[in-house]
């Protein structure tokens, strides 16, 4: 009976847990924040990231502990700016894996950095071809000569 009890309020706890965002799927809020507080580097003018339209998003690398507290991050976004400029948003943070822990630290928004990468429109055509779905949701048009 008190193993039932225990495994009930285990579960209960497990559930608010989640719901209360302590765990869970932090990753795209905490790249967000820290994305939203930068100052990025387009075609060498400082400009807030948060002047930046996110235009498309690869699939980001993350790693998770099993609470879902996120420990590592390595994502890349292609932004343009108000004056069309293309800039790649490049996301790193967490532990670089060489000091093994027991208690792995956990990835706040401060942790994460940006590195911006001045893109050309002919460099992000050729970067986006293989892809004809998002190469028509970031330039309205198919993909030339498919």
């Amino acid at each position: 009976m008190w193993i039932n009890l225990l495994l009930v309020m285990l579960l209960l706890f497990i559930v608010i847990y989640r719901v209360c965002g302590w765990g869970g799927n932090g990753s795209l809020d905490l790249l967000e924040i820290s994305f939203e507080s930068q100052q990025a580097m387009v075609h060498g003018k400082p400009m807030p990231a948060s002047d930046l339209l996110v235009v498309h998003r690869w699939r980001p690398s993350c790693m998770t502990s099993r609470w879902g507290d996120v420990l590592m991050i390595d994502v890349n976004w292609l932004c343009r700016s108000p004056e069309g400029l293309f800039v790649l948003g490049i996301a790193q943070g967490g532990d670089d894996g060489t000091t093994p822990s027991l208690y792995p630290h956990k990835l706040f928004p401060r942790d994460i950095r940006w590195v911006w990468r001045s893109l050309s429109e002919d460099r992000v055509r050729q970067m986006l071809t293989p892809t004809p779905r998002i190469y028509r949701k970031v330039f309205g048009v198919p993909v030339p000569g498919r």
